[in-house]
């Protein structure tokens, strides 16, 4: 998913830029209740997955959900150190002009949203998910499901205001 790959390459830069990754409160599985969500996806039973937390290995802090048994719903987190800010703001501000640049088709992966974070914007994906990337101060994050623009921002401002 693109939305990932793009905000994963700051994993990529901080052994080149000096860019490293910390750990800062709150967790990825703090920032949304279940409750939260299933009344945004309208689902009856939202479950937390045992596969979220802390991966150490590539600095990413994730949380997945499951709502009705089948709706999946992803949050990523990925933070930098106070030295390594610009270096993700500039990595942030490259993969959205890639994203919003249509392709040699003209097809546009994605474009701005306003009211989330400093910066976002909504991804559609290929296989039905679609995401929302943002960026609060050094956080980076990814929030995706197989749900509307509309559903997603709303989470995805939620998120942002709780970093």
């Amino acid at each position: 998913m693109l939305s990932i790959r793009f905000l994963a390459a700051c994993g990529a830069a901080a052994t080149l830029s000096g860019c490293s990754l910390a750990v800062r409160a709150p967790a990825a599985c703090d920032l949304l209740s279940a409750a939260e969500i299933a009344s945004v996806l309208h689902a009856t039973s939202v479950q937390k997955e045992k596969d979220s937390g802390f991966n150490a290995a590539t600095g990413i802090d994730s949380c997945h959900w499951t709502a009705d048994g089948r709706t999946g719903l992803e949050l990523r987190l990925y933070r930098a150190d106070s030295s390594a800010e610009s270096a993700w703001a500039l990595v942030f501000e490259s993969a959205k002009v890639h994203a919003t640049r249509p392709d040699a088709t003209g097809h546009v992966r994605g474009h701005s949203v306003s009211g989330v974070g400093d910066d976002a914007m909504f991804l559609s994906g290929s296989s039905g998910d679609a995401s929302v990337a943002f960026r609060v101060g050094r956080t980076g994050a990814t929030l995706a499901a197989g749900a509307s623009e509309d559903v997603l921002v709303d989470l995805a401002k939620r998120v942002a205001g709780r970093l």
